[in-house]
């Protein structure tokens, strides 16, 4: 509303747009008075539907930054093992908390097969160790700050449980 001065010329445009489409409601706002801000976070809260939370209160976790994360991990881990094992292994970002003064991450890696779970694991843990710090590396790069993370390797789903560490 801020840049249209002419309410006739408002109510033309907002006719050809409906017209167009068809919307479910239409709102006044303006950036600059913040008038109609308050209608539409009401319309928001009158649609959101309830539910649990996805993440812990107090997890800092935006699509972007899940994303971003997800993918550097997925990256790292089809570097870092070799042939088919990284595409059978499926993984998820369980914890993401991001600080100004650090990251931290815990990811659980679910494998087919016991035999795929010792590989990533590795002898005395000395794999999934060396996949931790190489992932905190390149996160760091990322973020410019300290990434702390933690793995833990199951076989299968688990079924919803908690993770289960090596």
């Amino acid at each position: 509303m801020d840049l249209c001065f002419n309410r006739r010329k408002l109510m033309d445009i907002v006719s050809e747009y409906e017209g167009l489409l068809n919307f479910e409601k239409t709102f006044y706002t303006s950036a600059l008075t913040q008038f109609g801000d308050q209608d539409i976070n009401d319309f928001i809260s009158s649609e959101a539907m309830s539910g649990f939370w996805e993440y812990n209160i107090g997890v800092n976790a935006t699509d972007s930054e899940v994303t971003t994360i997800h993918e550097v991990i997925k990256g790292c881990i089809y570097e870092f093992y070799y042939n088919e094992i990284p595409y059978q292994l499926h993984f998820e970002l369980y914890e993401f908390t991001l600080m100004s003064t650090h990251v931290s991450i815990k990811c659980k890696i679910n494998c087919k097969k016991q035999v795929q779970k010792s590989i990533i694991i590795g002898r005395n843990g000395r794999n999934l160790e060396n996949l931790r710090v190489f992932v905190e590396k390149t996160l760091a790069r990322v973020y410019g700050r300290m990434v702390q993370t933690e793995f833990y390797v199951a076989i299968g789903d688990n079924g919803g449980e908690a993770p289960m560490e090596f």
